[in-house]
């Protein structure tokens, strides 16, 4: 018996157990930007993956056009472009580029895309991400704070972070008595990985399960938002099937404890 496996299906039995059901109805959510730094940083590239009973409707990315804004420099955004697409480059053979010619002709107005994505996400039965809790949801909504000027927050009972399930997975980190999800989710993603522990979107989960062989995904899309939060969707659904699987025993004396949290 796989051990992590046996315990990640033990986790997901203590959610549906807290939560009623597994989410069928739901938002994949992910982001790309020039750096890490909200005050200084941007988003360039919003993405979903809309999903009813289980099936993605459509998936989709919004480029931002920032080369219209007189508060953003169009050396430093080429500089910090130019930047990325190394990055990407180099972790991922990722072929698609960010440029400021591409912003200029496929993006729309920040404010347009700021608008439409609180819209979706505050529809959203559910938003899952990969490092949601961490990164993407604080981002956006600091974003939407500063240009938009009203404030805006998925509520914490609605959002599911995959990267934080991974990483519970191989830390063998459990919910504490009467913690709530998202709390457990934070915990999880606050704690001190150690060596041999990752949970990377497109280097470790994809190939982990087997995403893109399971459905010839072709991966040089990778890193862009629409596509990532399409990934993200597969990989719930492996965790539901997960969940269901009779082929997996449950752990059933971990439930309750506490695990490397």
């Amino acid at each position: 018996m796989n051990i992590e496996l046996a315990f990640l299906k033990d986790l997901l039995q203590r959610w549906d157990a807290l939560n009623g059901s597994f989410p069928q109805n739901y938002v994949c959510f992910d982001m790309e930007g020039t750096g890490l730094k909200k005050s200084e940083d941007l988003i360039i590239e919003l993405g979903s993956c809309r999903v009813k009973d289980c099936a993605a409707e459509e998936y989709e990315s919004m480029l931002l056009d920032w080369t219209k804004t007189p508060y953003v420099d169009p050396d430093w955004l080429e500089v910090k472009l130019e930047g990325i697409n190394k990055y990407l480059g180099y972790k991922s053979a990722a072929q698609t580029k960010f440029t400021v010619d591409k912003l200029r002709k496929e993006g729309v107005e920040p404010d347009t895309a700021f608008r439409s994505y609180v819209e979706i996400l505050g529809k959203a039965d559910w938003v899952i991400g990969h490092n949601i809790i961490g990164f993407d949801l604080p981002r956006f909504s600091f974003s939407v704070a500063e240009w938009l000027g009203y404030s805006f927050e998925v509520p914490e009972e609605k959002v599911i972070d995959t990267a934080a399930i991974e990483k519970a997975k191989q830390l063998r980190i459990s919910p504490k008595k009467n913690e709530s999800f998202y709390a457990f989710q934070k915990r999880v993603l606050n704690a001190f990985a150690g060596k041999g522990v990752r949970y990377s979107l497109i280097n470790y989960v994809v190939p982990t399960y087997k995403l893109d062989e399971q459905y010839g995904l072709d991966m040089t899309k990778g890193h862009t938002a629409g596509f990532d939060a399409m990934l993200i969707h597969l990989f719930i659904e492996e965790l539901r099937g997960l969940l269901s699987s009779k082929n997996v025993k449950p752990l059933t004396d971990s439930v309750g404890g506490d695990g490397h949290g």
